[in-house]
């Protein structure tokens, strides 16, 4: 077994394999830790790159309904309430 440089989108499919993190370390020659460490950077990643989409997918809807509500019944904007 030679040592490989491991790619992120590699320890990805690997993982989605269902291979363990010792069976992918030995494989490529790094420790079990160090590949543990690295999935979860790159989840976390991940995790913040679609919570960063979804925010602005929400904020966008939000803006829609109120500019919607307010052609469909007009009001004076001293009664509109923004929480």
């Amino acid at each position: 077994m030679g040592k490989s440089k491991l790619s992120d989108k590699k320890l990805l499919e690997l993982v989605d394999e269902g291979r363990t993190l010792a069976e992918i370390a030995r494989l490529h020659g790094i420790s079990r830790q160090a590949t543990s460490k690295r999935l979860i950077e790159l989840r976390g990643k991940t995790t913040r790159a679609v919570v960063a989409k979804k925010v602005n997918e929400i904020v966008e809807r939000k803006i829609d309904a109120l500019e919607q509500l307010n052609k469909s019944t007009p009001m004076p904007t001293s009664c509109l309430i923004f929480s």
